[in-house]
């Protein structure tokens, strides 16, 4: 394995970190139910599979499912702020 396989790896597995990241928060923060957050994302991400294995995922499908967590965590405390709720999180930047 060579200097840039390796640094390749280490910057998917960050990739997925991250994903997993933010995917978590949706249910600790009980936006959704751990299942439901399963659920859901596999819709987004139009995975036939309802269990989410960040693992498996490729480089593209990872970026998606940031993205999709971020909004919904975005979407959901611009809602509470809208309705005079303090939502406890603050706003997360969209990753290119």
């Amino acid at each position: 394995m060579n200097k840039s396989d390796k640094s390749k790896k280490v910057y998917i597995r960050g990739n997925k970190k991250q994903a997993q990241e933010y995917f978590d928060k949706i249910w600790h923060l009980n936006l959704l139910k751990r299942g439901e957050a399963h659920k859901w994302l596999s819709e987004m991400l139009e995975i036939t599979d309802e269990t989410i294995d960040f693992g498996k995922m490729n480089f593209k499908t990872l970026k998606d499912a940031t993205f999709f967590c971020v909004q919904a965590l975005n979407d959901n405390r611009r809602l509470d702020r809208d309705f005079g709720v303090d939502c406890g999180y603050p706003y997360y930047e969209i990753i290119d």
